[in-house]
């Protein structure tokens, strides 16, 4: 049987070793981290589908904020093609990041962007 892969899983997994920052998908303490949660998404095809996933790019400086976001979508766009922990990842399409200040954060940076990923099915018992 198929089910929908645990993609925001998959994907903060593939990233903590590679960000160079804390990764979670809840807010830290630490000055400089990166958010990952998912907004859902469609199905693609019977055996596939297009989850939206959202990053947050925290910095103490701008420019870190910035750097990290251009690092963390090259890791993203780097998913295609990967097959990770058993799930094949297809195409990604990743928005460009965007300056967007948190209110609840305002002694930090934030640059946002998402990326719809598509993915085969979980293979599950």
């Amino acid at each position: 049987m198929q089910a929908p892969a645990d993609v925001e899983y998959l994907v903060r997994e593939y990233l903590k070793p590679l960000a160079g920052v804390p990764v979670s998908s809840k807010m830290t303490n630490d000055k400089n981290f990166l958010v990952a949660f998912s907004l859902g998404g469609p199905e693609a095809t019977l055996v596939s589908g297009r989850p939206r996933l959202v990053f947050d790019c925290y910095g103490e400086r701008e420019a870190l904020a910035i750097k990290l976001a251009q690092r963390v979508w090259g890791l993203v766009k780097g998913l295609d093609g990967l097959f990770l922990d058993g799930v094949q990842f297809y195409e990604v399409e990743a928005n460009l990041p965007v300056n967007l200040p948190h209110p609840d954060k305002p002694t930090l940076f934030r640059y946002q962007f998402n990326a719809a990923i598509h993915v085969h099915h979980a293979v599950i018992a």
